[in-house]
């Protein structure tokens, strides 16, 4: 046996309570939290606070949008010209679902190099046959500021925990969607993603 090898175990006894054991309370969910709950956390992601399991994406095709001026389908996706109008989406809740926090990604492309901010408000809803359409309150994406370089591509996500109009037992999910922040100009919203 090496001189060292006998202290090992009681070493790892010693550690194995720190190890594993939860924190006597959680920080607070800081604005600085929350945007890093929401940045993406695929394989090789570092520094991101939450990993989900399972991970789905609609082509923005599949997106339902307003019958405005403001759309207009392309072969990448759907351009939207103006700031004004609403895309939306609605899936059945996965069968593997088993509650807690969604994140939703929206990947897109600048078409103008104007300034400004780019920043998604979506209001998130679950329903079941028979209830009647009603929303609540809605979170917002991660704040960019534009590029200011035409074609550059960008992605946002946003956190959405069950409550206020959300829950995990509703069979259908619904996600309205309309531009904030100061950019005014076009972009084309390519694909969404649904981690959970």
């Amino acid at each position: 046996m090496k001189p060292h090898a006998a202290w090992i175990p009681a070493l790892l006894l010693a550690l194995a309570p720190a190890a594993f054991a939860e924190p006597a309370t959680r920080s607070a969910d800081t604005p600085e939290r929350l945007a890093r709950q929401a940045m993406p956390c695929h394989p090789g992601t570092r520094g991101c606070l939450v990993k989900y399991k399972h991970l789905l994406t609609y082509p923005a095709h599949a997106l339902s949008y307003s019958n405005t001026a403001s759309f207009v389908l392309h072969q990448r996706g759907v351009n939207w010209v103006e700031k004004n109008g609403m895309m939306s989406l609605t899936v059945h809740r996965p069968a593997d679902y088993t509650g807690g926090k969604i994140r939703l990604t929206f990947f897109h492309q600048v078409l103008d190099d104007s300034a400004g901010d780019l920043k998604f408000n979506v209001t998130p809803m679950t329903f079941n046959s028979g209830n009647n359409y009603e929303t609540y309150g809605a979170v917002s994406t991660n704040l960019v500021v534009a590029p200011e370089n035409l074609g550059t591509l960008l992605q946002q996500s946003v956190v959405i925990t069950p409550g206020n109009g959300f829950s995990a037992d509703g069979t259908w999910w619904y996600f309205d969607l309309v531009r904030a922040g100061t950019f005014a100009g076009g972009l084309r919203m390519m694909s969404v993603a649904l981690e959970y």
